[in-house]
């Protein structure tokens, strides 16, 4: 009998033991839940500020209304310097940033965080022939080589408009006999048209262009970016609900309108419906192409830039497809640059198609303080180089401190042009390489 009540009483004790357990087991699990439900909640109300890093190099927050890019497997690091191959012969390699759009000679670049104020660019040195040499073993004063500071000087004496000219023709490898081959697919268009107009009344002054991407979603901050004074470089996403609306309202305010055509990252980020991938047969991607331009004439836009893309733009046969389309309909196309091996140059440059590429992104990091040292960035290149682009994201804090940095440019001796005037100053076609030797 004291047996079975030992027994008994053990038995008793491990279902007590197992209920317990159970018990504590629903709890934590109503915790979490709840925990969950509640960060839910924040992150809908903007309330959740832990940044993640898009495809272009951009951070996001909950307020950005971007919310699916926090399933990012990858980040690309655009600060990181490359070693890059020069083209020019008999020189040591240089290193190129991605940040500052420019050549350096040493791998040790000043952070983003510590702004460009004490930053001091390398001495530069030019041969007679205007080549930038970056190598420290460079040939005696007496064969010709000036220092930057005198190229410089000397550069001043050409406008702004022949210094572009000529530089991208020499990036294009051919001969000063003018644009007339180049240009002749868009003479017909009227942005082309415009665009020249505006070119020619410019005043002899580096230009900067500003493009703000990733718009249509927000009602909130599209009443931020009309607060802004023209002409900025509009790109819609061709999802966007209203889409024509706002894009001929930008119009009648005087900015510049672009759609943003969704492409294929390496990461495991959705660009968005209709999307351009490399394993879709060519069918498919014309068919979404065409679905993604179909609104652009309504739209009033002079062209397109990627979406992401960073997998996409390393694509030749998917690029000569984006780029031949763009070229029937007298389309323009921007390079976002989301990969330093993209192949949209080589193919613009083939294909005869008008094209940019970007040279800075404003708001990589969502801090004031960033976002003002990479328009000083843009700043730099621009002087240096004739014209700059920058491409920014409608955060509030970038179009706070972007809307402040206009309203000063004519006492920076800078002027804020569309993206279509720096294009057809060119003469259509304007790599970044185009500047920097």
């Amino acid at each position: 009998m004291k047996g079975n009540f030992t027994t008994e009483a053990v038995l008793r004790s491990l279902v007590r033991g197992v209920l317990a357990l159970a018990v504590a087991g629903v709890v934590l699990l109503a915790i979490v839940v709840a925990v969950g439900l509640w960060e839910t909640w924040r992150w809908q109300r903007g309330e959740y500020k832990r940044p993640v890093v898009s495809d272009t190099g951009a951070f996001y927050t909950a307020d950005a209304e971007l919310a699916e890019l926090a399933q990012l497997s990858e980040v690309h690091d655009l600060l990181t310097a490359q070693l890059l191959e020069p083209e020019a012969e008999g020189l040591e390699s240089g290193f190129y940033s991605e940040s500052f759009g420019s050549y350096f000679e040493s791998s040790e670049l000043p952070a983003v965080s510590e702004g460009i104020e004490t930053f001091e660019p390398p001495e530069l040195y030019f041969n007679s022939s205007g080549a930038e040499l970056e190598s420290p073993e460079l040939p005696a004063r007496s064969d010709g080589v000036q220092t930057a500071r005198q190229a410089t000087r000397q550069a001043t004496r050409q406008t702004t408009r022949q210094a572009m000219r000529q530089a991208t023709r020499q990036a294009r490898g051919v001969a000063d006999t003018g644009d007339a081959d180049f240009v002749a697919p868009f003479r017909r268009q009227a942005w082309w048209s415009r665009a020249q107009q505006t070119a020619e009344s410019l005043p002899d002054a580096p230009r900067v262009v500003v493009v703000l991407d990733d718009l249509g979603f927000s009602a909130l901050q599209w009443e931020l970016i009309l607060e802004i004074p023209p002409p900025l470089t509009l790109s819609f996403l061709p999802s966007a609900p209203s889409l024509v609306e706002w894009a001929q309202a930008a119009g009648g305010r005087g900015h510049e309108v672009l759609l943003h055509l969704p492409m294929e990252p390496k990461g495991r980020q959705d660009p968005g419906a209709n999307a351009l991938r490399v394993a879709d047969t060519p069918e498919m991607r014309q068919a979404n192409l065409q679905r993604l331009l179909s609104s652009a004439t309504a739209m009033g836009a002079v062209g397109a830039n990627n979406h992401m893309g960073s997998r996409a733009t390393e694509d030749s046969i998917l690029m000569g497809e984006v780029l031949s389309v763009l070229g029937e309909r007298g389309l323009l196309f921007l390079d976002s640059r989301t990969t330093a091996a993209s192949v949209a140059s080589t193919e613009a440059l083939r294909l005869r198609v008008a094209f940019a590429e970007r040279d800075i992104f404003l708001d990589h990091e969502l801090r004031e303080e960033s976002v003002r040292s990479q328009l000083l960035a843009l700043e730099w290149i621009a002087r240096r180089r004739g014209y700059a682009i920058a491409i920014g994201h409608p955060h509030r804090i970038t179009l706070s401190v972007l809307a402040e940095w206009v309203m000063t440019l004519e006492s920076r001796g800078l002027v804020l042009v569309p993206l279509s005037a720096v294009v057809a100053e060119a003469g259509g076609y304007l790599p970044r390489a185009s500047g920097l030797r």
